[in-house]
Formats: structure tokens, sequence, C-alpha cells
């Protein structure tokens, strides 16, 4: 899976936001208001992954527990369900 169109992360003051960038930004005017956490997401997701390795990368950063697995899951269904994921 990957994100449909290419995102910058970035800091604004104490906020993470994802900002869609190319070719296809024009399709999706939106700003993603984003958690430390998250912003990792969106960043790997930029690039195809499973979400095995989604998961395997982030616990090489974050602690990882099985309730932040499912929380994991249900930030990358709302991605899908906004049609801003293609592919498994």
């Amino acid at each position: 899976m990957k994100l449909k169109c290419e995102f910058v992360v970035t800091e604004v003051g104490d906020e993470v936001i994802a900002v869609p960038v190319g070719a296809e930004a024009k399709d999706y005017r939106l700003v993603l208001k984003l958690n430390e956490e998250s912003g990792k997401i969106v960043e790997l997701l930029n690039h195809e992954i499973t979400l095995q390795e989604l998961i395997t990368s982030l616990k090489e950063e974050y602690t990882i527990e099985e309730k932040d697995i499912s929380s994991i899951s249900d930030f990358i269904a709302q991605l899908r369900e906004s049609n801003l994921i293609e592919g498994n």
C-alpha cells in the first residue's frame, strides 16, 4: 500500500502537518494535522510498504504496544476511506 499522492510532513510550531506535493497534489486540496506518530506513518506511506513493514519501522522509533497496532490500523482505514491510499 502507499499514498496516492506524495505528502511532505513538517512541524509548524508545535503541530505536525502533512501537505500533498507533486503533479497529483492539485487533486488533494487538504492539509492533514497529525501527531508525531501519524506524521511518521504518512512519511512511510509515501513509498510502497506492507502493514507489517510499517509497524516494524515504527517499532524502531517508538514503543508500540498491541493497542497501538489497532490505532495504526484505524488510522490507515481512515486514510483509505478518504481515498488517499492505493494497494493493500
